[in-house]
């Protein structure tokens, strides 16, 4: 059975990037073989691009900090205060500048088939999450 087989009559998919699709009326996760998973748009309370963390830069954060605490606290040097802040800000940038990968399709109620299912791969999605966000009103946030 395809996907289409699930279909309502006049419904027609619109976009679709692997599992996904979004229809005319609904989103379907489908899986061939499996049972298809639909929520309606309406459901969708929120899109969320999510990233990687930057570890580098966390861990260079993390670095600045305990340095600065050595510097001012056991050398007695207050400049080494002002590496404190310095590090937070660093691991703060580290944790939201990592790179795109995935969006995360959201409802208040939660999503049939646990909220892990309604992850979609940020690669060749924007097609299917333009339509996603046009159909429920929401747009992604970044």
């Amino acid at each position: 059975m395809s996907v289409y087989d699930h279909l309502t009559p006049g419904e027609q998919v619109v976009a679709r990037v692997g599992p996904f699709f979004a229809t005319s009326h609904r989103m379907l996760r489908y899986e061939e073989g499996g049972t298809p998973i639909q929520v309606p748009y309406a459901r969708v309370d929120s899109i969320d691009l999510v990233r990687s963390q930057n570890q580098k830069l966390i861990l260079g954060g993390g670095v600045m900090i305990v340095l600065g605490l050595i510097l001012a606290g056991v050398i007695g040097l207050y400049t080494g205060f002002l590496t404190i802040p310095f590090g937070l800000v660093m691991m703060f940038i580290g944790s939201k500048s990592g790179k795109e990968v995935f969006y995360e399709l959201r409802s208040t109620d939660g999503m049939p088939g646990g909220q892990e299912q309604w992850r979609v791969p940020y690669q060749g999605s924007m097609s299917f999450i333009a339509t996603v966000g046009e159909r429920s009103g929401h747009r992604p946030n970044d």
